[in-house]
């Protein structure tokens, strides 16, 4: 048995003593460690390895968790991604641009938000991680087709437009810009632009 090995051993064989960490902790050190590992050497430098060794954590501790190095990069970024607010009861469009606006000004705010669009970038040419990025994606995609279908049930959006071609038509702007010209988030330009492109999505 070699050494890493051994020691791997050894440490879980005292995690199972009283005042072990609890799962939790054990969570937030290995998705810190991940983002850490992402942002120093991108996807490509991430292992199972070198997370347990930046997390402080045995490798057999992750593998005991079904981890690989796709699930570790997923749930790392989903612990960050910001969630989209759900607004109801205003005018279908007024809640479909407030719920976007504030999803796109956290997003494109967040320290993470260049490793999670690299993430997306890998997984055109990595089927486990695409898989996963679409398991992370659906309950938000869920959340913004309900908003879009009852803007589409209200008559205020054009019906030959189903809700994916929404999704893209006013998110795809503000990602866009970012990616280009790496400008930081200003709360008005965000807000102009997604109603903009929101009340581009109107019916008549």
């Amino acid at each position: 048995m070699e050494r890493n090995d051994r020691l791997a051993v050894m440490q879980e064989a005292a995690g199972s003593r009283p005042g072990r960490p609890p799962e939790a902790d054990i969570s937030r050190r290995v998705d810190a460690a991940v983002l850490g590992l992402l942002a120093a050497e991108g996807y490509h430098g991430l292992s199972i390895s070198a997370v347990a060794t930046r997390a402080g954590v045995p490798r057999s501790t992750l593998y005991r968790r079904g981890h690989t190095k796709a699930s570790l990069a997923v749930d790392a970024i989903t612990s960050v991604v910001p969630p989209i607010p759900e607004h109801t009861g205003g005018d279908p469009l007024d809640d479909l641009t407030r719920s976007v606006s504030e999803f796109l000004l956290a997003f494109v705010a967040d320290d993470h938000s260049p490793v999670i669009m690299e993430l997306h970038a890998h997984a055109l040419h990595d089927d486990q991680l695409a898989e996963l990025v679409a398991d992370y994606l659906r309950p938000r995609g869920a959340l913004l087709d309900r908003m879009i279908g009852r803007a589409i049930d209200a008559g205020a959006v054009d019906e030959s437009l189903d809700a994916g071609m929404v999704r893209d038509l006013v998110l795809g702007p503000i990602i866009y810009r970012w990616l280009m010209t790496k400008e930081k988030a200003d709360p008005v330009v965000i807000a102009t632009i997604t109603a903009a492109s929101i009340r581009g999505l109107a019916s008549g």
